[in-house]
């Protein structure tokens, strides 16, 4: 899921602990913003939905905020 608010590209996604998986997101994350012509500003900000000590790693989620 993806939007676009006050200038900040805004994905909420589930992940895992992968690497390669976080990897893709960011992909993602990067082409999601590509796609609606904007570019990246600055560094992003990630906010976890919930504990990862806590939580399966297939349930995990974040959101990824990025100034664009």
């Amino acid at each position: 899921v993806g939007s676009i608010i006050h200038r900040l590209a805004i994905i909420i996604t589930k992940a895992d602990r992968v690497l390669s998986a976080y990897s893709l997101i960011f992909f993602k994350h990067y082409a999601f913003i590509k796609q609606h012509g904007f570019s990246l500003r600055g560094k992003h900000h990630e906010i976890y939905l919930n504990d990862p000590t806590r939580t399966a790693s297939e349930k995990l989620k974040t959101i990824i905020r990025q100034p664009i």
